[in-house]
């Protein structure tokens, strides 16, 4: 299927084509290769970040669980809005589950199982804005 770009671009020039596959005029030709405001995924250098052309964040890190108590895990940097929601999993005690819970813009609490009497670590995933 073709695409129809305009016809008389200028250099930096953004055509969205469909939903956000983006193209930007180089001054000789279309590249798919760069997003508006600088996000290109083939690029992505492993921060614990990620920001999406539309806004959107997801975040993730490793924390440790330290008591049978409620817990609140701080995110290195805050989302600028909301966090939508956390998921995650202990990576050494994998067949109990870990509670998540009170998402905010800085931070997310978890209630660790009682039966663990260790404090493993565990991965977790936040999304937001």
């Amino acid at each position: 299927m073709a695409i129809n770009f305009p016809t008389s671009p200028n250099q930096g020039d953004i055509f969205e084509e469909g939903e956000g596959r983006f193209w930007i005029f180089n001054g000789t030709s279309w590249d798919s290769s760069v997003y508006p405001d600088g996000y290109n995924p083939v690029t992505y250098a492993g921060e614990e970040s990620v920001t999406f052309p539309n806004g959107l964040i997801i975040k993730f890190g490793i924390a440790t669980s330290v008591g049978d108590t409620t817990q609140t895990i701080t995110f290195p940097v805050a989302f600028p809005t909301n966090c939508f929601v956390v998921t995650g999993n202990y990576d050494s005690a994998p067949e109990y589950g870990l509670p998540l819970s009170n998402f905010t813009a800085t931070s997310f609490d978890t209630d660790r199982n009682d039966n663990i009497n260790t404090s493993p670590t565990f991965s977790w995933i936040a999304i937001g804005n």
